[in-house]
């Protein structure tokens, strides 16, 4: 954290290394000098947020960019806060304290897990096979655009419904029950690679009731903790 301490007078009265590393400063020529030229390098106006500390208003912290000497622009969550007096006495009449957070890199990180997020889903809707994940209640949490094709206006919301609209079979004509259905077994940790079953699909006239053969791939997924 960059650490800045003012008097009552709203002088700089100390400061950490972090702060002088943020502003540019040297802690011999900023001692005593105004808050309101204390941040020079701020790339936003910050009086106004002091002028509302000073008079009385609560903050929370707002997020501003400094141009340091050295390098890019850092996004710092800035806060100030008013500082009490520790007594009556003279001497005691309390200040305003500065804290400043760098946020720069999590909010690369931020951006570069959107970015990698929405490259995922991309591919994720233009694979030309239906994917579903199913959470671990066996209700579908995510499907892809293929998936979303195969019952016409019926959109299954949990293994049961997507069961009851296949009514899959193996391809020797037996019928499976819920928990035999790949999805099941993978849900219950196993994996299930190149199963062939006979599947109802299609809702229109037409073509109610068509069954088609698909092979099916079930994989668990588990989080940290193993679940």
């Amino acid at each position: 954290l960059a650490v800045a301490l003012f008097d009552e007078e709203l002088r700089l009265l100390r400061a950490n290394q972090r702060y002088r590393d943020l502003t540019g400063t040297d802690t011999v020529g900023a001692l005593g000098r105004s808050v309101y030229d204390s941040f020079p390098n701020a790339l936003a106006d910050l009086d106004d947020l002091i002028d509302n500390v000073v008079g009385g208003l609560p903050m929370i912290p707002h997020r501003v960019a400094f141009r340091p000497r050295v390098g890019a622009e850092r996004m710092i969550d800035v806060m100030f806060t008013a500082v009490a007096p520790a007594s009556a006495a003279p001497g005691n009449e309390g200040g305003l304290l500065f804290v400043g957070t760098d946020v720069t890199d999590r909010e690369q990180l931020r951006a570069d897990l959107a970015r990698s997020i929405a490259q995922l889903e991309t591919i994720f809707d233009v694979i030309p096979d239906s994917v579903r994940v199913f959470d671990a209640d066996g209700k579908i949490a995510r499907s892809n655009a293929q998936a979303a094709l195969e019952h016409g206006a019926a959109r299954p919301e949990a293994l049961e419904d997507l069961w009851r609209l296949d009514r899959p079979r193996t391809i020797d004509g037996v019928s499976l029950f819920v928990h035999e259905h790949p999805t099941a077994r993978a849900l219950g940790g196993e994996r299930v690679r190149g199963m062939s079953l006979t599947v109802r699909r299609g809702e229109d006239a037409a073509n109610a009731g068509a069954e088609r053969v698909v092979e099916v791939n079930s994989n668990p997924l588990r989080d940290e903790s193993g679940k």
